[in-house]
């Protein structure tokens, strides 16, 4: 893996950890229920998103990481409909 994309690496783990921890605290404060939809814009055309899921249980290993037409480049779990 060149530096380069190992820094990418890096910074893709710290902006899913961050989208983890924005939908536990929204899903305490009442604001995020089961049914909520959360994700985070990569470069390259690129998003990380939380699957088919109550977004308050999810984990980083959980999340999906789709292109702009919603084909799932990375990850297990079904991508939300919308």
């Amino acid at each position: 893996m060149t530096a380069r994309a190992a820094s990418q690496e890096s910074a893709d783990r710290k902006l899913a950890e961050r989208l983890v921890w924005v939908a536990g605290v929204l899903h305490k404060e009442g604001l995020l229920d089961g049914f909520g939809h959360l994700s985070a814009r990569l470069p390259g055309d690129r998003f990380l998103c939380i699957p088919k899921m109550p977004p308050g249980k999810a984990k980083v290993e959980d999340l999906l990481t789709l292109d702009m037409d919603g084909r799932t480049i990375r990850g297990e779990r079904e991508p939300p409909a919308e």
